[in-house]
């Protein structure tokens, strides 16, 4: 019993004497060498889910995805909840090729997390790995981007456009791309990419121009980028080395390696940008601000609810079913453009505050209600409180049609007394929208 005890605290103290030597070689980033320390463990015999997956990443940085598998495979198997590690082995699976595999965990993950968008990028490099073609590819990014905007993947799918013979809805893309973002690499390539079968717009060629200036500074700055990643990289590798000997850290080891590795979302468009566009135009400039989200390179767009709201201008106040974000999207940026102020969820809604009181008061304080009328919104139980409360303050409702459809017994109660304006296509200076636009005018 004795020998027993003295055995099993040798080969507890041996597996600590070696956590500690990899904690050494990451911090050196040499995750090969770790990765060959690693192979002397005995993993079966560890039941530690956040150990099995930092070992899992140091497999992966070192280059060795079977052994990367095998460890997540190992987490998952111990794990009650194992949503991130399921995203981790459909990626590594479809790295590694196994599309069969990377499909069976896909599978698992939808079920774990059907509303997580994350699923259609996962869907998508599956396809695309397994040799799919563009037209078979196209409805994956087309569902994907109806949730949210990320520019890398509207300009995979303005490529995928272009790949599959559909020029104009290429062109569209395009255009969509550089509405929304105004600046960055992919706006750039977008617009390069519209160059070989149309001419930009003035306006275009002005943003291609500030893109080509940005490139010019950046290249003058790149070594001072170099050495500020590099700066990074080096407390990166301290944190990590702290975390495989302190369990509470473990966790935040976990989410900084996981957060290299995720596809999400968004990059800041830059206050100061939009400032620069909203005078330009005669926007407002606390309208035109942007609260930002960052993460892996993707943009989204925000402004300040309580600029909005507080702000003595009137506004128009955006009412549509997040089905239709796209189009919302598109519309906002329009009318801003124009000199429209706009309030519109979920982008001028402060971090922290409570949606129902904030879209109360958005609505309480409006010039009037835009309705983005499709056969989603009909059916958004969201939508209809808003033209309720709408109706309650005696705002104006201007319907915008955005497809065929007919009204629902609700919505005939609602706006069965408003001019509805069709507007299939959503193009800036079409005769629709400018209806829209005089439309809500008259209550600015």
């Amino acid at each position: 019993m004795e020998k027993y005890e003295y055995d099993r605290k040798l080969e507890k103290y041996e597996y600590n004497r070696k956590l500690e030597e990899i904690n050494k070689l990451i911090d050196q980033e040499d995750y090969e060498d770790a990765a060959k320390l690693a192979d002397t463990i005995d993993w079966c015999r560890v039941r530690n889910v956040r150990t099995l997956c930092l070992i899992g990443e140091i497999y992966d940085a070192a280059g060795r995805l079977d052994r990367c598998k095998e460890m997540l495979e190992r987490a998952y198997n111990r794990s009650s909840v194992g949503r991130t590690v399921l995203y981790r082995l459909v990626e590594v699976t479809t790295e590694l090729g196994q599309y069969d595999e990377a499909l069976k965990y896909y599978s698992e993950y939808v079920q774990i997390a059907p509303n997580d968008n994350n699923r259609f990028i996962l869907k998508y490099r599956i396809y695309k790995g397994a040799g799919s073609s563009a037209k078979n590819l196209i409805p994956i990014l087309e569902e994907y981007l109806e949730q949210e905007h990320a520019e890398k993947w509207a300009y995979e799918l303005a490529t995928l456009y272009q790949q599959a013979g559909q020029i104009q809805e290429c062109l569209s893309m395009c255009d969509n791309l550089v509405l929304w973002f105004h600046s960055g690499k992919y706006v750039k390539k977008a617009l390069e990419l519209k160059k070989r079968y149309a001419k930009l717009t003035p306006k275009q060629q002005k943003i291609y121009d500030a893109c080509m200036h940005e490139d010019v500074q950046n290249h003058y700055s790149e070594g001072d980028e170099c050495a500020s990643s590099r700066s990074k990289e080096e407390t990166d590798g301290d944190v990590l080395a702290e975390n495989i000997n302190s369990q509470a850290e473990k966790e935040i080891a976990e989410e900084k390696v996981y957060a290299r590795k995720a596809e999400k979302k968004k990059e800041p468009l830059s206050t100061q940008a939009l400032r620069s566009a909203a005078a330009e135009k005669g926007v407002p400039s606390k309208l035109a601000e942007g609260r930002a989200k960052t993460e892996d390179g993707h943009k989204s767009i925000t402004a300040s609810n309580a600029d909005v709201v507080n702000t003595k201008e009137k506004y128009v106040f955006i009412s549509y079913s997040s089905k239709n974000q796209r189009i919302a999207d598109s519309v906002r940026f329009m009318l801003l453009e124009k000199g429209v102020p706009c309030w519109m969820a979920p982008y001028d809604i402060p971090a922290g505050s409570k949606y129902a009181y904030v879209i109360n008061d958005a609505l309480e304080n409006c010039a009037c209600l835009l309705l983005l009328l499709s056969n989603a919104s009909q059916n958004s139980q969201f939508v209809e409180r808003e033209i309720e409360r709408a109706i309650s303050y005696k705002k104006a409702i201007i319907p915008m049609q955005l497809e065929e459809l007919e009204l629902n017994s609700g919505f005939k109660f609602y706006i069965g007394n408003c001019q509805i304006i069709s507007v299939p296509e959503i193009r800036e200076n079409s005769p629709e929208f400018d209806r829209i636009l005089k439309g809500i005018n008259c209550y600015l």
